[in-house]
């Protein structure tokens, strides 16, 4: 049933999209905005859309840049501690690469350096206040500890080909990610080669408490009644000390 109402938002986005279907793609995402509240855990970004012909495809999901911190350990006799440290200004502060394919079967070595589509090339040019000694080395460190915690991803069978004409692919977005705009860069290749790009944006933004006890008086009705029951409760017995203070002086 799930295949069958995407198959035909895909096919409802290919004819009213004449303009993007000449160029041979037409993608779309599940939601362009995600809401980050005090309990947020994630959330799943639907990305799918329609070929015109068998191609492979790309998506490059980067957020905003943010600093980083890193430190070395060396080891002092017994003991491991840190020994240096760097600061980078602005890294990427997520990078995923998803693709039908392993990344480097569809593309030659120039053209993905020249996209940044892989994850050493997506932080090649990094902002640091001094560069220093082993680079190359802290590069590394950085991809490691992204990799670690789930912030750097390249995962070429992410990307579900469906007959040859349809594509989706889902993206996860962990608990603690950036604020700000991600760019989702949608690649179509053809025998090794780039031949339609689009973009698509997320908007990532932090909701205060009202939109925070609106969800919870939606998703939770009994909850949000039992606790503003109790609120009105405890606001009805402190106004009711009070105006007997009153009363008494």
């Amino acid at each position: 049933m799930r295949t069958v109402a995407l198959t035909m938002l895909l096919l409802a986005a290919v004819f009213g999209s004449a303009h993007a279907a000449e160029r041979g793609l037409v993608t779309q995402i599940g939601t362009d905005h995600v809401n980050v509240t005090t309990r947020f855990a994630g959330q799943k970004i639907l990305i799918f859309g329609a070929l015109s012909r068998r191609g492979q495809i790309l998506i490059k999901v980067s957020s905003p840049a943010q600093p980083v911190a890193l430190s070395r350990k060396a080891q002092y006799g017994p003991f491991w501690l840190n020994s240096d440290k760097m600061v980078i200004s602005t890294a990427p502060g997520l990078i995923y690469l998803l693709a039908s394919a392993p990344v480097g079967k569809l593309l030659d070595e120039a053209q993905r350096r020249r996209y940044g589509l892989t994850l050493h090339h997506a932080v090649a040019h990094l902002s640091v206040p001094h560069v220093p000694a082993g680079m190359k080395d802290w590069r590394e460190a950085l991809i490691r500890a992204k990799r670690r915690d789930g912030y750097y991803r390249e995962d070429g069978s992410a990307v579900s080909l469906v007959r040859d004409r349809l594509f989706y692919a889902s993206v996860e977005l962990p608990a603690k990610i950036p604020l700000g705009r991600y760019d989702l860069e949608i690649y179509l290749i053809r025998d090794g080669r780039i031949v339609s790009r689009q973009l698509r944006t997320v908007n990532v933004r932090e909701v205060r408490l009202e939109r925070w006890v609106s969800d919870v008086a939606q998703d939770h009705p009994w909850l949000f009644g039992v606790a503003f029951t109790l609120l009105a409760m405890a606001l009805g017995l402190v106004l009711g000390i009070a105006l007997r203070r009153d009363g008494e002086s």
